[in-house]
């Protein structure tokens, strides 16, 4: 005779069952995404003026102002050595399908040339980007880079893009307050400015777009806040 404990255990994994059947009936997955799930394997690259701390992509959060950010950290960002080609060719020996890589963080510094206006310095006299507000070679394309050296080794370009911007004019930051105090939040300061980087945000994705091609955008960032409830 079967113990009571076993019939529990059956009953639990068919309702689970129905359920996760139920769940997969209800969520359709482009065609156009298939290539993504049976990959499997990729490589995701945190690239930004955060990079010259070495502390990870949420060193902003830890105590800078927006003014000595961008004076003290990227103006002096100036990534030199950044070869494309043994990115891509190690990603492709290593297995990997496809490739992500930061256009921009929740920092807000661009890593390609974007012309959209409302992405400046805090003073206003540059656009926040790597040929712009950097010493970085004014000819070079990092993004472009990339992309024709993962083309020609078969591996597939993606682009991540965060929605949360502490740097544009739009979003006024502030402390979290979680035990370490360094989760930042950010918050859209009226509905015309939440209209106003919303055109700004969907400007510089048609550049992403038309500029580089990726095979998928990535996007982060959906906490931002507009008059204390999410957006």
């Amino acid at each position: 005779m079967k113990k009571p404990h076993s019939y529990l255990l059956a009953v639990l994994f068919v309702a689970m069952l129905f359920s996760s059947q139920k769940g997969m009936a209800q969520y359709t997955i482009s065609p156009k995404m298939d290539w993504w799930y049976e990959s499997r394997f990729g490589m995701f690259i945190h690239f930004g003026s955060y990079s010259y701390l070495a502390q990870g992509e949420w060193a902003m959060s830890n105590g800078w102002s927006k003014s000595d950010w961008q004076t003290k950290v990227t103006a002096n960002f100036n990534p030199t050595n950044f070869n494309a080609g043994i990115i891509a060719r190690l990603a492709k020996r290593a297995g990997m399908k496809y490739l992500v890589i930061t256009a921009k963080h929740h920092e807000g510094f661009c890593m390609w040339p974007t012309a959209v206006k409302g992405f400046k310095s805090i003073d206003s006299t540059k656009l926040y980007n790597l040929r712009e507000y950097t010493p970085f070679d004014k000819t070079r394309d990092v993004l472009k880079e990339l992309k024709d050296s993962c083309d020609a080794v078969g591996v597939k370009f993606c682009l991540y893009y965060s929605i949360l911007d502490w740097n544009h004019p739009s979003q006024q930051v502030s402390r979290g307050t979680n035990a370490n105090n360094w989760y930042t939040y950010s918050t859209l300061t009226s509905a015309t400015a939440k209209a106003e980087y919303i055109a700004d945000m969907k400007a510089q994705l048609k550049e992403l777009i038309d500029n580089y091609h990726p095979a998928l955008l990535w996007f982060d960032g959906d906490w931002t806040y507009n008059f204390g409830d999410y957006t």
